[in-house]
């Protein structure tokens, strides 16, 4: 047989043994399952709601590797390595937002536990300036109307404390900061009352 010929039936052979592996490929299911199994565990986190940015970039990812292999099956000469790479990414962005779902989560139950608090010592302030206010300074009325005014403010604290129980830490946190801001505007008016000049 003469050189050449054995030399472009050698080359033949090895194009044959590519194209045949690649058009033999297989999708990465093994990988694409693992990916779905890790976004599922994220969603069960919650990372829906601490790190909702994180699970949808896992998301996408997977979707992007899912459209990959529906698309290499239309294909003679499938290739599946970008599929692959998408999935594995897919599946490590989804251990990610769980991760991060889980120190969000704290962060806020942390938050709303010391807005809590803040609130909590801001209404006794208030309460207190306003026993303590001097009889000469207000009349029965004005005394009515702080005490309504705080009145107002315990029950907002209290469902403050009922949605942090629940874990509902960022209205725990909104509900409690109300009480404060509230609590803090009576005890500076009351402050400010005193620091007037007694009348005559």
């Amino acid at each position: 047989m003469h050189p050449m010929t054995r030399m472009r039936m050698g080359a033949a052979a090895v194009a044959l043994l590519v194209f045949g592996s690649v058009g033999c490929s297989s999708p990465p299911q093994a990988e694409i399952e693992a990916a779905r199994a890790a976004i599922e565990s994220a969603r069960q986190a919650d990372a829906g709601t601490w790190a909702a940015q994180e699970l949808k970039t896992a998301e996408d990812s997977l979707a992007a590797a899912e459209a990959e292999v529906a698309a290499q099956s239309g294909r003679w000469f499938k290739g599946y390595g970008r599929a692959r790479d998408l999935a594995a990414q897919a599946k490590q962005q989804a251990e990610s937002a769980a991760a991060a779902a889980a120190a969000n989560r704290e962060r806020a139950r942390s938050e709303s536990e010391a807005a809590i608090g803040a609130a909590d010592a801001a209404l006794k302030t208030a309460e207190g300036s306003l026993k303590a206010a001097p009889a000469t300074r207000y009349s029965k009325a004005d005394r009515a109307l702080f005490r309504n005014e705080i009145s107002k403010l315990a029950p907002v604290l209290q469902e403050a404390r009922t949605a942090f129980e629940i874990a509902d830490y960022r209205r725990a946190s909104q509900l409690a900061d109300s009480v404060r801001d509230g609590a803090n505007d009576i005890a500076t008016r009351l402050q400010r009352r005193e620091a007037r000049p007694a009348p005559k």
